[in-house]
C-alpha cells in the first residue's frame, strides 16, 4: 500500500541540453505534489467503426507535457536554484558568510530547465526534466509556516523507478509565526506593519503555457513568455489608520519591502513602484478589531525589474542557497 509519508522533492537543473535529466543537487521535504505527465488522446474523424458497432474504434496522441503543482516550506538555506528559475534573471552573490544572493526578474529563461525528482511517499520515484516555473507563491499565515506553492510546466518524465535517497540541506532555516518581520508599506510606518499582519502571500506569475507544435507530441521548451510577467503582494493587516486606503485612492507608487530574520539569516521580498488594487475598505462587521486587504503589484522601472529578492544565509553559491 502506497502512503504519502515520505513525500520529498530532489532539486537539480538539466544536464548539457534542455529535457535532459541532471544530477539532483539538493533534496526538500514535500507537502503535497500533483506533478504528472499529461497525455490527451484524441479520436479519430473518420465515419468508421468496428465490429459493426456505433462506437469509434481508433485515437491518437495529441499532446503530451507534464503539468502539476509541488508544495513544500520556505527555507533560508539551500533553495538558490529554484529562485533562479522563478525569476529568470543572473543571480548575484556578494560579501562573505553570511552571503547576500541577489536575485531579479529577466526576460529570458535559463537555457537549461530543472529536474525534479519526486519521492511519491514510500512508493516510487518519478524524475521529471525539462520543467519551467509557471508560478510560484510564497504564503504566510498567522499560525503557520511560511509555504511555497510552485506551478511547472514541463516536457517529460522518465518512468517511475526506486525511491531516491534524499540529502537534506543542513541548516535549513524555516520561517515561523515568531519570524520577525519588517518593511515599508506605502507610508505603513514599519513598527504598526511589523505587529499588524494577518497574513501575506507574494506571487510571481510568468505566465507560461505547454507550446505544442508539429512534428512531435510533445511539448516543446515552455519557458516563452505568453503575456507580461505579474508579480503581486495579498495583504491583510490589521486596520490602524487610512494611509494604505489613501494611497489607493491617489494611486501612490512607492517600494513594498517585507523583510524576514532568523538570526543571521534573512530573506527578503522587494516589489518595485509597487501600487495598490483591490483594497477591501477595511469593512465592519462586528464589534471586534477591524482589519483591511489589499494587493500591491510591482512595477519595472530605470534601474530596476519590478521585483527582487535577498537572500543572506552561509552558501556561497546563489545556486547553492
Amino acid at each position: 500500500m502506497t502512503v504519502g509519508i515520505g513525500l520529498a522533492f530532489g532539486i537539480g537543473e538539466d544536464d548539457t541540453t534542455f529535457g535532459n535529466p541532471g544530477s539532483i543537487v539538493t533534496w526538500v521535504r514535500g507537502k503535497d505534489s500533483s506533478l504528472r505527465v499529461r497525455q490527451e488522446y484524441t479520436k479519430r474523424a473518420e465515419l468508421a467503426t468496428a465490429g459493426g458497432s456505433p462506437i469509434r474504434s481508433n485515437k491518437f496522441l495529441s499532446s503530451q507535457s507534464v503539468q502539476g503543482t509541488i508544495v513544500f516550506l520556505m527555507s533560508l538555506e539551500g533553495l538558490g536554484l529554484l529562485f533562479k528559475h522563478t525569476l529568470w534573471g543572473t543571480p548575484v552573490t556578494t560579501g562573505t558568510n553570511p552571503y547576500n544572493h541577489r536575485y531579479f526578474a529577466g526576460l529570458e529563461a535559463p537555457a537549461l530547465g530543472l529536474t525534479i525528482a519526486v519521492n511519491r511517499g514510500n512508493g516510487s520515484r518519478e524524475l521529471f526534466s525539462g520543467l519551467r516555473i509557471s508560478r510560484a507563491q510564497f504564503r504566510w499565515q498567522t499560525g503557520s509556516l511560511m509555504e511555497v506553492t510552485l506551478d511547472l510546466i514541463g516536457t517529460t518524465a522518465a518512468a517511475r523507478d526506486a525511491l531516491g535517497t534524499p540529502s537534506y540541506t543542513a541548516n535549513q532555516v524555516v520561517i515561523r509565526p515568531a519570524t520577525a518581520l519588517t518593511g515599508q508599506l506605502l507610508g505603513l510606518p514599519s513598527s504598526q506593519f511589523q505587529n499588524s499582519t494577518r497574513s501575506l502571500t507574494i506571487t510571481v506569475d510568468n505566465k507560461l503555457a505547454p507550446r505544442q507544435r508539429l512534428g512531435s507530441a510533445i511539448t516543446k521548451d515552455p519557458g516563452v513568455l505568453t503575456d507580461f510577467v505579474d508579480v503581486m503582494a495579498d495583504i491583510e493587516i490589521d486596520h490602524r489608520n487610512d494611509n494604505i486606503y489613501n494611497a489607493y485612492l491617489a494611486g501612490t507608487e512607492d517600494d513594498a519591502v517585507f523583510l524576514f530574520t532568523e538570526g543571521s539569516r534573512s530573506l527578503q521580498f522587494t516589489l518595485h513602484n509597487a501600487y495598490a488594487t483591490d483594497h477591501n475598505g477595511a469593512p465592519i462587521n462586528g464589534p471586534g478589531e477591524v482589519g483591511e486587504g489589499f494587493q500591491l503589484h510591482g512595477q519595472s522601472g530605470g534601474s530596476n525589474s519590478g521585483f527582487e529578492m535577498l537572500i543572506v544565509n552561509t552558501q556561497d553559491s546563489a545556486i547553492a542557497a
